[in-house]
């Protein structure tokens, strides 16, 4: 069976519309909408578009015997560098204007990494896409860009191979394909969702869909046409699934797994059915979301960046007309782009000749490549401000990478799953006084304090923590059920139950804004119960501020370009929940006789004054949300001077002594 294609693909502006859906809760969710919680869908919509779009054109191209790789990629390089170029171009300056040395150096590697199209690799290396580390790289959303260059290197050529065996075995070919990267994609979700999240094998099934659909897009249109009925259930159920998708899934989804064929599958529907007699496509097709459509390539390369810096200013980011004037202002400078970059070069406005245009680009990607390893090479140049004020402060947080207990087998893939996270003791360890700190990282956080503690007061205490493992007997979990964590914690959970006797006292600590908010506050109160119902003593620990950004990058910058240190200043509405999840712990334990919870108040304090900040005037906070190494012992140090600190070892003792 061969192939028919016209000899030349007809605009569709419904496509141009579906691309609208796609771009809009992107940036409605990195602008932190949370109600939009699976805006990141966006991005395998636009795979589903890329593959039927880019497929249809090779397809096209092949019939008419005119197909050539270097004019594919010509083409590929008029699409994308020149706005890529000019978004990299302007991150380059802002980044060399507002981040810290370490900062930038970090920013030269991806941006080298973006030059060499392997941002996606760097990034599965580097950085979890869900976690709050994310928030402040600006070339982040790059990785999508790899993949799809990743698959327009490898999938031009399968097309020129099997091309002429006809449709039937084209077909079967790339259907094999797509099944098996669904199916490494269902095992990686569960067994490495960070590579899973990056990487082209686990996302190839996407675009390959795109490209099935093209393949028989002429017959499923003249097999549909006049069938009224099929057209408007098919293409409406179709958006309906993608929209479904935007709005039900989040971060804990596992993703991409077989759950993400529920927007792939939307996706062709609506591609396939959604023609402009249709009430869907005649929605597509309105103006509005035409018009937000075509700058959707400009509004996603500038959307990351625009929110990242937006971050390091004085902006209110919790306030939601600040996150609506930071998505507007992505679609205004997406028009920008546009208009006067996109445009001019696919027009051949602009460099018209394929060889000034290869040079052309050839010459931008050594340009930025240097630049970035020239930040590199320059750790990040610090004399662009006082890198004296950076010395003194230590924003790591503890984990067994760095010497520390807190076995974080979600962010260190190296680490084995079992009993290799037991035994590790803070403290003393030769005194047989010993206590035992448990729960998520939360709990890991707390490690270099009463490492401090126990070395003072000479008790020993091991921690058996990991992400997201709060203190439960059951097994319920606040964290993504595809994380290794998921394992460990169970087995964590498994090893506290038989062994809580060789214990004096146990201390807790979690995330309880995050257990509070999944509905799972009652869990952990039930194991503080019973962990202290033969009479042990319990601790527990608070959680501690949460701010609505970096603090710790914050203090950071402002010391760094001799700003003032803003941390008072920082907004505390992610905090409310915090607050309340502490209190009704806090209330908890007071029903307890051996039960002690310390409060923010005497943990964060400098001389009996509570405070954001340590005695050398830096932040106890890591992120925002974790205390660093640094803000951990300095607290300890402070608290160890306290009065709370003399009744809180007097229990101890009394404790051993049961």
């Amino acid at each position: 069976m061969t192939f028919h294609h016209h000899s030349a693909i007809p605009y569709r502006r419904e496509i141009d519309g579906l691309r609208a859906i796609a771009i809009v809760p992107v940036l409605l969710y990195h602008a932190g909408f949370e109600w939009i919680s699976g805006g990141y869908i966006g991005v395998d919509v636009f795979f589903v578009i890329s593959g039927y779009l880019i497929t249809s054109i090779i397809l096209r191209d092949l019939a008419m015997q005119r197909f050539s790789m270097l004019h594919f990629y010509e083409r590929r390089a008029r699409r994308i560098l020149p706005a890529l170029f000019f978004m990299l171009g302007a991150c380059t300056v802002a980044a060399w204007a507002w981040m810290t040395p370490e900062e930038l150096r970090r920013f030269g590697q991806s941006l080298v990494a973006v030059q060499l199209f392997s941002s996606n690799i760097y990034f599965w290396q580097t950085t979890n896409y869900f976690s709050p580390a994310a928030e402040e790289l600006p070339l982040l959303h790059t990785w999508s860009l790899a993949i799809e260059e990743q698959y327009y290197l490898l999938f031009p050529i399968l097309l020129l191979i099997i091309y002429k065996s006809g449709r039937l075995k084209l077909t079967a070919v790339t259907l094999a394909l797509a099944v098996g990267s669904l199916a490494v994609a269902e095992w990686g979700a569960r067994h490495s969702p960070i590579a899973n999240f990056y990487l082209l094998p686990t996302r190839a099934w996407e675009l390959l869909a795109g490209s099935l659909l093209a393949y028989w897009a002429p017959a499923v249109l003249r097999g549909v046409a006049g069938r009224r009925f099929l057209i408007e259930v098919g293409s409406f159920i179709g958006i309906v699934m993608v929209m479904f998708s935007i709005f039900m899934f989040d971060a804990s989804t596992p993703f991409p797994s077989m759950q993400a064929l529920l927007p792939v599958v939307g996706t062709i529907l609506v591609i396939a059915l959604a023609t402009p007699e249709s009430v869907t496509g005649a929605v597509l097709s309105l103006r509005p979301m035409v018009g937000i459509g075509l700058v959707s390539y400009s509004a996603y390369l500038w959307h990351q960046p625009l929110i990242v810096f937006a971050r390091f200013t004085e902006l209110d980011l919790s306030n939601p007309l600040a996150k609506t004037a930071l998505a507007l202002a992505s679609l205004a400078i997406a028009f920008f782009s546009w208009k006067v970059v996109e445009r001019p070069f696919r027009e051949r406005r602009l460099l018209a000749g394929r060889s000034s245009l290869f040079a052309a680009s050839g010459f931008g990607i050594l340009a930025l490549g240097g630049t970035g390893l020239m930040l590199q090479v320059g750790d990040g140049y610090p004399g662009r401000g006082d890198d004296n004020a950076l010395r003194t402060s230590v924003s790591e947080f503890a984990t067994v990478g760095n010497g520390w207990c807190f076995f974080s087998v979600d962010s260190i893939p190296r680490l084995p799953l079992g009993p290799a996270a037991l035994g590790c003791v803070l403290g003393d360890r030769s005194a047989p006084q010993r206590g035992l700190l448990v729960g998520d990282s939360f709990a890991g956080h707390f490690e270099p304090f009463w490492d401090v503690l126990g070395k003072h007061s000479r008790f020993g205490i091991e921690a058996v923590t990991t992400n997201w493992c709060f203190p439960s007997l059951g097994d319920r979990y606040t964290g993504p059920a595809t994380s290794r964590a998921r394992e460990q914690c169970d087995f964590n959970r498994n090893y506290i139950a038989s062994s809580l006797q060789n214990y004096d006292f146990i201390v807790v600590a979690a995330d309880w804004r995050n257990v509070l908010k999944q509905g799972m506050l009652n869990d952990a109160l039930e194991f503080i119960a019973e962990t202290g119902r033969d009479g042990r003593l319990v601790i527990i620990m608070p959680t501690p501020r949460r701010f609505d950004r970096d603090a710790f990058g914050r203090m950071q910058r402002a010391s760094f370009f001799g700003s003032p240190i803003a941390i008072p200043t920082l907004t505390l509405t992610d905090d409310t929940i915090a607050v309340e999840a502490n209190r009704l712990v806090q209330e908890f334990s007071h029903a307890l006789p051996n039960a002690i919870f310390l409060t923010r108040e005497q943990i964060f304090q400098v001389g009996g004054t509570p405070s954001d900040l340590t005695i050398d005037n830096i932040t106890y906070s890591a992120d925002g949300r974790h205390i660093s190494v640094y803000g951990s012992m300095a607290a300890a140090e402070e608290f160890r001077h306290t009065d709370e600190f003399k009744r809180l070892r007097t229990a101890i003792n009394a404790a051993t002594k049961k």
